[in-house]
């Protein structure tokens, strides 16, 4: 997970270009490679060949009739990407500007300093054996001041069509700001006023009726997704009530709240953070751990919901039974922090419903309410 040198299976069009970059190569540098591919070749492929820091800006544009390009690392080869503030005015972000039914791959590279801005008409976007830092640095912020940039996102979705993939990857926040297109004229002056009011505020055009993309699709298959803390909104969109997107999330851990459009499956997961859902018709969670308080699509067997009914109703100790069932079953881990050897390790005092699954045998409680009669003792059990 999130690269290394480690075996990979590498995937390419037959027909694609493979510029190699590296120190052993003729091309030194990431941006020579695509100096070398603007305005050619429909499918290419940059791979470094090398574990070199390339301390590089990096901005990819496609032209018409350029289909695909990955920018990955060779087998057992892991890259750093390391970008850097260098206009005052703004950050210095990964852009990649789509256009067409492009597709843009990342494929075994650490990038930290800066995010990943996805713009354009990007059809799709796959992130694998990649390490997007969270919140940007590899130490943890010094001062108030820093503390801006922890809140940061690794990744930005511009693309209003766009299809996202993230395979064995750890990523920080994702942000999905689509621009989608400019509310058309109405009838009613004050109905039209209050459109353009709440799209203004929101930053979300194109809202009412007549005038609606399909949410994105994101897809999250066995990676960590980190906002570092539960309180802190890991996926969703700046402005509004929820991100316009259809979320996917498969053997993952999410540290972070979850604001989106629909969820339709997620599995076998840990959702260390409250989720909100506007469809909550669509999809649902199975087998996973749900943060209390979350409005979600329907669940099946997932925690805690089954503490429910591991406490019987007639036990005279229901709610503090409850309370305490609650807080055991809540996932423990041994570190949070991005870049520690234990980095979401689950810590060895984790309930065993978490570290073995939700399919795990239910805990049984068992309490007796202790009564005195003219007759003698009285005692009602329940288990």
């Amino acid at each position: 997970m999130g690269g290394g040198e480690y075996e990979r299976i590498l995937e390419q069009p037959e027909e694609a270009r493979v510029y190699k970059v590296g120190k052993d190569e003729e091309l030194k540098t990431i941006n020579e490679a695509l100096v070398q591919w603007k305005g050619s070749d429909e499918h290419a492929v940059i791979e470094i060949t090398d574990s070199n820091v390339y301390d590089e800006q990096i901005s990819i544009e496609f032209q018409e009739g350029q289909q695909s390009l990955q920018l990955r690392a060779g087998n057992s080869c892991r890259p750093v990407i390391r970008l850097a503030d260098r206009q005052p005015d703004r950050p210095d972000a990964f852009t990649v500007m789509g256009a067409g039914c492009s597709r843009f791959t990342l494929d075994g590279v650490l990038v930290f300093g800066r995010g990943l801005q996805i713009d354009g008409e990007l059809a799709e976007l796959t992130i694998r054996h990649s390490t997007l830092v969270p919140h940007w640095t590899l130490e943890p912020p010094k001062s108030i001041e820093q503390n801006t940039d922890f809140l940061s996102p690794s990744l930005e979705i511009f693309s209003p069509k766009v299809s996202v993939r993230i395979e064995h990857s750890i990523l920080g926040p994702i942000q999905v700001d689509p621009v989608l297109p400019e509310p058309v004229s109405w009838d009613k002056q004050a109905e039209r006023n209050s459109i353009d009011e709440e799209v203004v505020q929101a930053k979300c055009q194109g809202i009412h009726p007549e005038v609606r993309l399909d949410p994105i699709r994101i897809c999250i298959e066995d990676s960590i997704l980190d906002a570092t803390e539960p309180e802190r909104e890991v996926l969703g969109a700046p402005g509004c009530p929820v991100a316009h997107a259809v979320v996917t999330i498969v053997r993952s851990t999410v540290i972070g709240q979850i604001q989106t459009h629909a969820v339709e499956l997620g599995e076998n997961s840990i959702f260390y953070g409250q989720m909100k859902v506007a469809r909550r018709q669509i999809g649902c969670l199975r087998f996973c751990y749900v943060w209390p308080e979350s409005r979600t699509p329907k669940r099946y067997r997932c925690q805690p919901d089954l503490v429910k009914s591991v406490i019987p109703e007639n036990c005279s100790e229901k709610d503090s039974k409850r309370k305490q069932e609650i807080t055991r079953i809540r996932p423990r881990f041994n570190s949070l922090r991005y870049g520690t050897p234990t980095y979401c390790q689950l810590a060895n005092d984790c309930a065993e419903e978490i570290k073995r699954g939700a399919r795990m045998m239910k805990r049984k409680w068992v309490c007796f309410t202790i009564s005195i009669s003219p007759s003698g003792w009285r005692i009602f059990g329940c288990a």
